[in-house]
């Protein structure tokens, strides 16, 4: 678990997985917090602290599914830029 006293920013993003999990976003003084099936990943890149929650860096797979994705790491980097740039 991650706690950042240090908060950047209230805003927090929610969107689901292509596996259908809730992932969470949060913008730190550090970097950023996603959270995902009740833990918490920081890092200071979005990209990366996301593919911890998801579990990828676990060795863990996704199912896409009926996805518009060709793979989970395609729906990582869309969805990590899309909310850098909401951040801005």
């Amino acid at each position: 678990m991650v706690d950042d006293g240090n908060r950047h920013s209230a805003i927090e993003w929610r969107t689901y997985t292509p596996d259908g999990r809730v992932l969470t976003v949060r913008q730190s003084s550090s970097g950023w917090i996603v959270a995902c099936d009740g833990d918490e990943f920081a890092g200071a890149e979005l990209a990366d602290a996301m593919r911890e929650a998801v579990g990828l860096e676990r060795g863990a797979s996704l199912q896409l599914g009926v996805s518009a994705y060709d793979s989970i790491g395609a729906w990582i980097a869309e969805q990590s830029a899309r909310i850098e740039r909401e951040a801005r």
